[in-house]
């Protein structure tokens, strides 16, 4: 299972930096750059936008109980 995160341009790397050396991610740090995934999990923005233009359409974790959340994440990586 690959993670990217994508923090928006405007906030500081630090903590993404931090949690990669600990957690399997993959940080991206480049803005036009946006991997292909099966999965994003996105608030209302244009990066979910961008997606959704791809055809991956975004869970949006503003929309939804962190429990809903882990339910259809658990469900997306068993595929």
């Amino acid at each position: 299972c690959r993670i990217y995160v994508k923090p928006h341009p405007a906030h500081p790397f630090d903590v993404y930096r931090r949690l990669a050396k600990t957690c399997r991610i993959i940080l991206v740090t480049d803005p036009y750059f946006y991997p292909r995934t099966d999965v994003v999990v996105a608030y209302h923005s244009s990066l979910a936008s961008q997606y959704e233009e791809q055809g991956i359409v975004p869970i949006y974790h503003t929309d939804i109980s962190e429990r809903e959340l882990w339910e259809r994440l658990s469900t997306c990586l068993v595929r």
